[in-house]
């Protein structure tokens, strides 16, 4: 082979791996946490979730997951046309992921809070949730944060309901409410029951399923700490922004068509999808 013909065969090489890099560039968005797909297929959507958290989002003895959030968010990719590819990790690296583009959106009844809707996009809300303290079933004397003060709280680190009892401490500094974070929520509704915390705190209906299937004797309160919406965060950009109006459409789709409710009463014996 020539000198010439060897730099012939290199150049035309290196053109078709030039050609195959542009053309996977143009099939997904690196960073977007969806995917394009080929005629035909189904696009991909990366959702996270943690998956520990009954009725919520769990594996089942198949190691499947199942749960309300789990089945909202098929409910919503297939109104899409998106097969969702599902992350796995504790709630701190879920928002880590979320905010480098490594997922789409987080399937785990995020909060919708004022801080949290400075840096991200929001989904129209699909849980609307009354929160309250789980107590042992002895208890009768801690109804609300103040029945708290010096006592102690389990909470899932880096969720909002962390943030709740830390937005009480800044204003009650002198006898503050002593936060004990976990970063695996499993042992929390045993450690309570147990008498190693005073109390946690949880959703209304999340709390009740929790304590029926634990079979622990404990309660949720009566008492409303404060109310929230739950949706789907987006990081901020362009693309996301057309994505939160998709998810929106299929949303007020599924809560008109009763898809919603139907969810929401199979996981919680109510439904939690209106105001």
């Amino acid at each position: 082979m020539t000198k010439r013909t060897k730099v012939k065969l290199l150049t035309t090489v290196l053109g078709v791996v030039t050609c195959l890099m542009l053309i996977t560039a143009c099939s997904s968005n690196p960073g977007s946490g969806s995917e394009t797909a080929e005629e035909g297929q189904f696009k991909t959507l990366k959702v996270g979730t943690h998956a520990a958290s009954y009725p919520y989002g769990l594996k089942n003895s198949s190691n499947e997951l199942e749960g309300y959030d789990i089945e909202v968010t098929e409910a919503v990719a297939g109104k899409l046309g998106y097969k969702v590819e599902w992350t796995i990790t504790d709630f701190t690296g879920l928002m880590g992921q979320l905010d480098i583009g490594k997922i789409a959106t987080v399937a785990e009844h995020v909060a919708i809070t004022d801080e949290r809707k400075e840096k991200y996009l929001f989904a129209d809300p699909y849980i609307y949730s009354d929160i309250r303290l789980i107590v042992p079933e002895d208890n009768t004397a801690i109804q609300t944060l103040d029945d708290l003060q010096g006592k102690s709280i389990a909470v899932s680190m880096g969720s909002f309901y962390e943030s709740i009892v830390k937005e009480y401490n800044a204003t009650h500094t002198a006898n503050p409410v002593k936060i004990v974070p976990y970063e695996e929520i499993g042992g929390i509704m045993n450690d309570v029951a147990l008498g190693r915390v005073d109390a946690t705190i949880n959703d209304k209906v999340s709390g009740a399923s929790k304590i029926e299937q634990s079979g622990l004797a404990l309660k949720v309160t009566d008492t409303n700490i404060s109310k929230f919406e739950h949706s789907f965060p987006f990081a901020r950009n362009e693309q996301n922004e057309q994505l939160v109006q998709d998810f929106n459409k299929a949303l007020n789709e599924l809560r008109e068509d009763g898809t919603l409710k139907k969810i929401s009463e199979k996981w919680f014996n109510e439904d939690v999808t209106q105001k």
